[in-house]
């Protein structure tokens, strides 16, 4: 199996303007808002921008553990206790972080009336933020001249994995804590960061299979 040689994942915040519907009082009406305004808006704002570094931060880790262990089979024969000790993403770093996360989420979450929109459009919200208005590039060698299919689906599944925990850090933890209390926020982050890793190796082992049956 040709495993993949390295892994460096870059962030880059490009700012972008923002549409507004504004009413005659002079307030902003985000539910009346389509989900492409919405995240333009959204990206305007210094506390959801601070939030995403944050998360940007967590899954860095997370694809630099990888890199480090050079292959997914050497990631995936640790323990779930010791992928978070070699992260430091153990259960005590989201009980220092959950305050700071939590009231930066609330504020988020009712500044733009997320609760008024639907599971889906959250979620499209989401996508379209990272897919097009955070990018990111992917530099490893991929022993090939030019992008192949492979290389095209691995950066795939490398962004919806980042979709995911990006909704996770920035929404779904934080409204869960806030509904069922305090104690819960370290385990969904937890969870949500071990998910996050196992995404991050599933599309490693992907891309070997894929360029194995390919010969490339």
């Amino acid at each position: 199996m040709k495993s993949l040689l390295s892994l460096t994942v870059c962030f880059v915040l490009l700012f972008v303007g923002c549409q507004e519907v504004v009413l005659d009082t002079g307030k902003i009406d985000y539910s009346r808002m389509t989900v492409v305004e919405l995240s333009n808006a959204l990206y305007e704002d210094p506390v959801f921008v601070a939030l995403h570094n944050q998360s940007n931060s967590e899954f860095a880790k997370m694809a630099t553990l990888i890199e480090n262990e050079k292959n997914s089979e050497q990631t995936k024969s640790l323990s779930k206790k010791e992928i978070f000790d070699q992260l430091g993403l153990n259960e005590g770093y989201w009980e220092s972080k959950e305050k700071d996360v939590v009231d930066k989420a609330r504020y988020i979450h009712d500044k733009f009336m997320l609760g008024e929109r639907s599971e889906e459009e959250v979620n499209r919200l989401f996508e379209f933020l990272y897919n097009r208005r955070f990018s990111q590039e992917f530099l490893f060698d991929l022993r090939s001249d030019s992008e192949t299919s492979c290389q095209l689906k691995f950066k795939e599944d490398i962004a919806e994995a980042h979709v995911r925990h990006d909704f996770s850090f920035v929404l779904k933890c934080p409204v869960i804590t806030n509904a069922e209390g305090s104690g819960n926020y370290p385990a969904c982050s937890s969870n949500s960061a071990y998910n996050t890793v196992v995404a991050i190796v599933n599309a490693i082992d992907d891309f070997n299979a894929e360029m194995n049956v390919t010969g490339n």
